[in-house]
């Protein structure tokens, strides 16, 4: 009886040691676990993480927190061409770490600016370069539109050419080109169902006009 009873008692401190045992790499794992999710801070974070899910440009991790890129955007210096590049849902380009960018979220434009030593703010460009690239809303083609925004040109405008054809190695559409406060060259073009307008301004300097054509030739649009 007392040897049957130690060899109750043995089995039981062996099952009760196994099920700590069990209990403790459970609570382990569980934290681990948790640590792993609250060290998910960004969307890059979520990106490496095991089990979470991308869709649309949100990405959800496992205990359901969701991170979106922010304004799916992205800036990156090079710095050997001492440029940044910029990247949204349309199009991609690269610019001097000299100018400044500017976005208007509300009218779905980016612009490009660059101002020189003499130019001053809030006036008119006599001094810098600047390169817009906005999203057209208007139901015509793309060559109606053009057209629409030429003839609006020539009555503000000293010198407006006539709206012609453009093809560079990335883009196709029409244009044309101005001389209203300062140089301007109206680029339009289509991705899809959805229409463009480039615009690039100079004054002052001559090689203005071949950094903002650097900024228009790096212009890639999203597939």
């Amino acid at each position: 009886m007392i040897s049957d009873k130690k060899i109750n008692l043995n089995l039981l401190l062996a099952i009760s040691t196994i099920v700590s045992v069990a209990i403790s790499f459970f609570l382990f794992w569980q934290n681990k676990k948790a640590a792993e999710l609250l060290s998910i801070r960004t969307f890059e974070d979520c990106q490496k993480s095991k089990n979470a899910k991308l869709e649309n440009h949100i990405c959800t991790t496992q205990d359901g927190r969701e991170f979106k890129k922010e304004k799916e955007v992205e800036k990156e210096e090079n710095a050997i061409s001492n440029t940044i590049e910029f990247t949204n849902e349309f199009f991609s380009l690269k610019y001097s770490k000299d100018s400044k960018l500017e976005e208007d979220e509300e009218n779905n434009s980016v612009r490009i600016l660059f101002l020189g030593k003499s130019q001053k703010e809030n006036t008119e460009l006599y001094d810098g370069y600047s390169l817009s690239i906005s999203l057209l809303k208007e139901n015509l083609t793309l060559k109606q539109i053009a057209q629409k925004e030429q003839k609006q040109s020539v009555g503000l405008c000293e010198e407006t050419s006539d709206t012609t054809e453009y093809k560079s190695e990335k883009i196709e559409g029409y244009q044309y080109t101005a001389n209203c406060f300062g140089y301007s060259q109206n680029i339009y073009t289509q991705k899809g169902n959805k229409k463009f307008r480039i615009s690039l301004v100079w004054n002052g300097k001559e090689e203005y006009k071949k950094e903002v054509e650097e900024i228009l030739s790096s212009i890639t649009f999203q597939e």
